[in-house]
């Protein structure tokens, strides 16, 4: 082989290397990502519960006190 092949299979493994390891580093971002989504929707749905408490428990209760003040 002369060495213009040599420089370009050299050239083509250091690319094909390069986009291996793009490409295993795009998979961990991809892992973490979707980790880091699936504990947003868990903590999105704690405060969904925690609104719903608030409003279903909390507010009549206050508004139900205020209406006691008011007429006493």
């Amino acid at each position: 082989m002369d060495k213009e092949k040599i420089t370009e299979l050299r050239t083509y493994r250091i690319i094909d290397n390069t986009l291996d390891e793009l490409t295993k580093q795009n998979k961990n971002i991809e892992s973490l990502t979707n980790r880091n989504t699936g504990m947003i929707l868990k903590r999105l749905e704690r405060i969904q519960k925690q609104n719903h408490i608030i409003l279903s428990y909390v507010l009549p209760f206050i508004v139900g006190l205020l209406i006691a003040i008011l007429f006493k």
